[in-house]
C-alpha cells in the first residue's frame, strides 16, 4: 500500500434530513424553501464549493505529476470541477478516469479502500469470469438505444457519454490491461446468471418451514461454506440480514467466517439490525476470543455470561422499580378521583340548600357544631371550598370572588 501524499476531508451540512438530496437539487426542481435550515444548507454548499476549489488549486502540482486522475462525484458537484472560465480539471485530459464501481461516504478509509480496489489484479478462471460478467450485466439497468454502440470502457473520460472517446494506449501497464480485460465483451452464448437452485430452495424452505430449512442447511453445510450468493453474501450474511438468532448461532458454531465481506464491503454483523441477534455475535466473541481478528468484523465488545447476567438482573430490577412507580402513581390517581367525586357530591348537596340553610350551616361551623357538609366553608353561589381564602362578605353570606357576589345579588333581586 502506497503512503498518501496528501488528503483532506470536509464535513458540511448540505443534505436535507430524511430526503437524501442536497438543497440545490431541491431548489432546481422549482420549490425554493425559505426556512432557516434551507438557508444554512445553501451557505454550507457554497462554502464547500469554495473549499474544494481552493484545495484542488493547492494540489495542482501533485495533480500535474500524477499518471492518472480518478474522479467520483455527483452531476451537481461536477460543475465545481469542470465548469467555469478556468476549470479545475480538464475534461479532455487523457489521464482522467471515473471510478468504475460504487463508493461509500467519502472518508480517508474509504479512499484507501477505493485505491486498493483500483490497483489490484484478480485472477479468475473462465467460469468465474463469465459468472462475474453476467452478474454485473443482470444488475445493471437497460441502456437507451442511443447508448448501445457507445464505448463501455469503465475508464471513460467525463465528457459526452454517447460519443466514443479514444484512450491512448499505454504499453505493458498491468493495471490498464486488467481494466480492458475486465470490460471486454462477453460471448453471445452466455445466458444471464440466476441464483443457484440450492440457494433458492433454502429460501423457500425458510419461508415455509424454518425447521426443514435448518435440516436442509445441515445436509448442505459444506456447499454453503464455499458458495456465495449473487450479491456476494455468504449464508451467514443472509441470516444476519434476517436477524435470525438460531440460524446465526448454528452457523457460527459450524465455523462460518465472521470476517467475510460481501460486495458492499459489509461483514455479517454489520447487517444485523436487532440487539438480540447482535448479542449472538458478542457471545461468540467472548467464547472464542482468539479465533478471528474481531477488530475488522464490526462485532462490539464481547458479552460473557457474568456480564449478561448482571445486565439482566439490573434490567429486571429497573423494570420492577418502574412497575412499582406505576402502581403508586395509579393509586394516587385513583385517590384523587375519589376525592374529586366526593367534593363534587358535596358541592351539589350544598347548592341544593337555601340561603337560610347555608347561613345556618356557617353558624354551626363557627360554633364548632359542624357535621356532614357543614364542616367545610363554601361559597354561597358556586359552592367552592374557600377555607384557604379570605372570603368576600355580603349580607352575612360568604363568596369566593366578586363575580359570585354580583351574580348572587342579581339572582336575589330577580326573586
Amino acid at each position: 500500500m502506497f503512503p498518501a501524499v496528501a488528503h483532506k476531508t470536509y464535513h458540511k451540512y448540505v443534505v436535507r434530513a430524511k430526503q437524501g438530496t442536497s438543497q440545490s437539487s431541491s431548489d432546481n426542481r422549482g420549490h425554493k424553501s425559505k426556512s432557516a435550515g434551507a438557508n444554512l444548507r445553501r451557505y454550507c454548499e457554497a462554502s464547500l464549493r469554495e473549499d474544494v476549489a481552493a484545495l484542488i488549486r493547492s494540489w495542482s502540482k501533485q495533480i500535474s505529476e500524477a499518471s492518472f486522475v480518478f474522479v467520483r462525484c455527483s452531476t451537481e458537484s461536477s460543475s465545481v470541477l469542470f465548469n467555469g472560465k478556468s476549470p479545475l480539471l480538464n475534461k479532455n485530459d487523457d489521464r482522467l478516469r471515473y471510478v468504475p464501481f460504487p463508493t461509500q461516504r467519502p472518508t480517508f478509509s474509504e479512499l484507501k479502500r477505493v485505491f486498493q480496489k483500483l490497483f489490484q489484479i484478480t485472477e479468475l478462471d473462465r467460469e468465474s469470469y463469465t459468472a462475474n460478467r453476467t452478474r454485473r450485466k443482470s444488475f445493471s439497468p437497460k441502456k437507451p438505444e442511443l447508448e448501445k454502440n457507445s464505448d463501455d470502457d469503465c475508464a471513460r473520460k467525463p465528457s459526452d457519454p454517447v460519443k466514443k472517446i479514444a484512450t491512448p494506449e499505454i504499453s505493458h501497464d498491468p493495471i490498464i490491461e486488467q481494466e480492458r480485460d475486465c470490460d471486454s465483451p462477453v460471448e453471445s452464448d452466455v445466458e444471464e446468471l440466476s441464483e443457484n437452485p440450492v440457494v433458492e430452495q433454502l429460501r423457500r424452505l425458510y419461508r415455509s418451514s424454518p425447521e426443514g430449512c435448518l435440516q436442509f442447511l445441515k445436509t448442505n453445510l459444506e456447499f454453503f461454506k464455499e458458495h456465495r450468493m449473487l450479491n456476494g453474501d455468504t449464508c451467514l450474511h443472509h441470516f444476519s440480514r434476517l436477524n435470525d438468532c438460531g440460524f446465526i448461532e448454528f452457523l457460527l458454531e459450524n465455523d462460518f467466517d465472521v470476517t467475510e465481506r460481501n460486495e458492499k464491503n459489509k461483514t455479517p454483523c454489520q447487517l444485523v439490525a436487532q440487539k438480540k441477534a447482535r448479542n449472538v455475535f458478542r457471545r461468540f466473541r467472548a467464547n472464542y476470543p482468539d479465533k478471528f481478528d474481531y477488530s475488522q468484523t464490526g462485532i462490539p465488545e464481547p458479552l460473557d455470561e457474568t456480564t449478561e447476567k448482571e445486565k439482566l438482573e439490573k434490567l429486571a430490577q429497573k423494570r420492577k422499580q418502574n412497575k412499582q412507580r406505576r402502581k403508586e402513581a395509579a393509586k394516587v390517581e385513583r385517590e384523587a378521583e375519589e376525592l374529586t367525586k366526593v367534593e363534587e357530591k358535596q358541592k351539589q348537596d350544598f347548592l341544593k340548600l337555601t340561603d337560610r340553610e347555608k347561613r345556618a350551616l356557617a353558624a354551626e361551623r363557627r360554633f364548632g357544631n359542624s357535621c356532614g357538609n357543614s364542616s367545610t366553608l363554601r361559597c354561597f353561589q358556586c359552592a367552592r371550598n374557600i377555607e384557604q381564602l379570605v372570603p368576600f362578605k355580603y349580607d352575612e353570606n360568604s363568596f369566593c370572588t366578586t363575580d359570585c357576589v354580583a351574580h348572587h345579588r342579581t339572582s336575589s333581586k330577580s326573586k
